[in-house]
């Protein structure tokens, strides 16, 4: 493990469409974080897990989108994850793919850890970030249960829905676009 937790360049994939699409300029959010756009060029290398979830909260504010981080993971394909998403695409059943993101997710992201319970007839899957010295870091944790959500669908039935969706932030003040 590094320093500062890592997060897999892949996870950005489309990032810089994305900010474009919704009305800034990615170069501007970058410069603030002194980052150039090569940083994102390859796929296989790794940025700071703080700097994305603090490009994805810049996002928010430059686009005036408060559900970016959501709109971007939805749009996300999880196959842009690489090995992981194809260890757990490929796995045999859906108890053996969360066991293997879970076994795996640190690889692609150092801050994230993944836990599964059964909790009566309820199966609760958590993710958390941990290190991102971000209090709440909203747009990550939206980014990444639109992704985990895209990838269940994959897998279940491009229909499927979980019955309940917590965050680790507050709630918004409007939550439509959760739904």
């Amino acid at each position: 493990m590094h320093s500062r937790p890592r997060i897999s360049v892949a996870a950005t994939t489309g990032l810089l469409e994305a900010i474009s699409a919704a009305g800034a300029n990615p170069d501007q959010i970058l410069d603030m974080f002194g980052l150039e756009r090569s940083a994102f060029t390859n796929s296989e290398g790794f940025i700071a897990s703080s700097m994305f979830a603090r490009i994805l909260e810049e996002a928010a504010r430059k686009t005036a989108d408060e559900c970016f981080g959501l709109h971007f993971g939805e749009h996300y394909n999880p196959k842009n994850i690489g090995p992981l998403a194809y260890v757990v695409l490929n796995s045999p059943t859906l108890a053996a793919a969360i066991e293997n993101a879970k076994r795996y997710l640190h690889i692609h992201n150092e801050a994230a850890n993944l836990s599964f319970s059964l909790e009566g007839e309820r199966a609760c899957l958590r993710f958390l970030l941990a290190d991102l010295g971000i209090e709440a870091p909203r747009q990550h944790n939206e980014y990444s249960m639109a992704v985990a959500l895209n990838t269940l669908r994959i897998m279940a039935g491009s229909h499927w829905a979980p019955r309940e969706v917590q965050f680790a932030h507050e709630a918004p003040a409007h939550t439509f676009e959760h739904l």
